[in-house]
């Protein structure tokens, strides 16, 4: 009996030797893709074809394509005889950042590239010394961003940070002003409760400082145009023809 055992033992270690040195990767996949290519990730992940299948260290690969600045999570696995599977998931840009329209970053504040992201612009930003991440208030902005209401983040054009303060410029042509960076939850939902109240009614501001006593600013008057003075009618003096002498 232990010696049909040890048989057993043998024979399985022999199969598991010779498929170690015999099975290599025949096929790599890459599932998750919204923009990347799945070429680039493949190459970063340092998989190739005609490897060794069972001596990859897919830990290993998953940290390489992690690497990818749009990537925020990674791993892999194999099928036998010869398929690794690499999936991924991308970053979702959340906002542009003004003057280099190239460059977004989720909301994390991960800085990463995506060229044509239909998202807001992010206006006053700045970045860690790292220029991988935005500072500690640009990130809690766009934290707080994500969390809006839906029909907000929607119309709005331009996400504003003046100094201490936040604005929003909606597409529409209304600013919001939320003021200092606390509360903002509340008068996201109060802005947008003016804004749906107000309907049709044209807007300057909508402005939310005090989320319990929001206040409107109706557009402006046009001032008219200066209305110049008739241009002066020269004068013409009457001189009486003169009289024939007789």
């Amino acid at each position: 009996m232990r010696r049909s055992y040890l048989l057993l033992i043998l024979v399985v270690v022999g199969a598991i030797t010779a498929a170690a040195y015999t099975l290599r990767v025949t096929q790599v996949r890459v599932t998750g893709l919204r923009t990347l290519a799945a070429a680039d990730v493949i190459r970063t992940s340092g998989v190739e074809i005609g490897q060794r299948i069972l001596w990859i260290r897919l830990s290993s690969a998953a940290r390489h394509v992690e690497t990818i600045p749009a990537v925020e999570r990674a791993t892999a696995s194999r099928t036998l005889p010869g398929t690794v599977v690499i999936h991924i998931t991308e970053r979702r840009a959340l906002a542009k950042l003004a003057t280099t329209p190239d460059l977004v970053a989720d909301t994390t504040g991960h800085v990463f590239e995506a060229r044509g992201a239909s998202v807001p612009i992010l206006e006053g930003w700045r970045t860690t010394r790292s220029k991988h991440s935005l500072d500690a208030p640009s990130r809690a902005v766009l934290r707080a961003f994500e969390r809006f209401p839906l029909a907000l983040r929607r119309s709005t054009g331009k996400i504003v940070m003046r100094g201490s303060g936040l604005e929003l410029d909606l597409r529409s042509g209304v600013v919001v002003r939320f003021g200092r960076l606390e509360d903002l939850d509340a008068k996201a939902a109060a802005a947008l409760a003016v804004l749906r109240a107000e309907g049709r009614n044209k807007l300057a501001y909508v402005d939310v400082q005090v989320p319990t006593v929001p206040v409107v600013g109706p557009p402006p008057t046009p001032t008219p145009a200066p209305t110049l003075p008739p241009a002066p009618v020269p004068a013409v003096t009457y001189a009486p023809a003169p009289t024939a002498k007789p």
